[in-house]
């Protein structure tokens, strides 16, 4: 890498647009808009604004195609003539070897996520809490064995809501052992279910390697989602960012 390069990397998920601005390899500012909101292309831009022009971008994205195309005309408005090197899994998906049926099907940021456990060489099962909820297993080989995807708990607790006729959602809830009232009773299912799903993977992953797995928890909920697993979770806010910068 050549001296003082300096690189903005991209990643549009589900809910939010993420965006680290990075210097000679280190990650210094990271910053997050969520693209559900009405002018979030207007505080991207202003954002990009505030920004000194990169050497070079890279962009994934599991958003869909429409927030992505908007994530990229506001960066096109902003340097016209930056090169835009977007990552997906077709066509960089050979830099992790993995068990995939089809490797191009793997969501992008679970590859680039695989990848950066794959480059240590440990035993490591990584959780991604957002929209969605995601286990992977990547081996001390460096072999990703595949994973699952369920709803995360936020998606969970939407999805009870607009199913079951009489659950209602006056106030915010909050999670606790047994709830009392329907609130909490919802939201502590949500969450137990998230710190079930990432403790049962723990179990998994464990009887298929010889020691204990690392555990990796990243997305808008790890913190939480953390705190509450019986395993020792180490909270990476800025994995797939790490991915983007490991990928050859």
């Amino acid at each position: 890498m050549c001296a003082n390069m300096n690189e903005l990397l991209i990643d549009v998920g589900n809910s939010r647009l993420k965006y680290a601005e990075v210097t000679n390899g280190q990650i210094m500012r990271a910053f997050a808009v969520g693209h559900g909101d009405g002018d979030w292309r207007g505080m991207f831009e202003r954002g990009l604004h505030d920004l000194q022009r990169p050497d070079r971008l890279r962009l994934a994205a599991v958003a869909h195609e429409m927030v992505t195309q908007g994530a990229l005309a506001t960066i096109a408005k902003v340097w016209p003539d930056l090169r835009i090197e977007r990552i997906t899994t077709a066509q960089h998906g050979g830099a992790l070897r993995t068990r995939y049926a089809d490797p191009s099907r793997l969501g992008v940021d679970r590859m680039l996520t695989s990848l950066v456990a794959a480059r240590d060489l440990a035993d490591t099962v990584i959780i991604g809490c957002g929209t969605a909820l995601t286990a992977d297993f990547v081996d001390a080989t460096g072999l990703h064995h595949g994973g699952w995807i369920a709803p995360g708990p936020e998606t969970m607790r939407a999805a009870v809501l607009a199913s079951a006729a009489r659950v209602h959602w006056l106030r915010e809830g909050k999670v606790e052992d047994f709830a009392t009232n329907t609130e909490n009773a919802l939201q502590s299912g949500a969450w137990h279910a998230a710190a079930g799903f990432a403790e049962r993977a723990m179990r998994t992953a464990q009887a298929q390697c010889a020691g204990t797995p690392r555990l990796w928890v990243h997305g808008g909920g790890a913190e939480v989602l953390a705190g509450m697993l019986t395993d020792h979770a180490e909270l990476k806010p800025d994995l797939v960012f790490l991915g983007l910068q490991v990928l050859p």
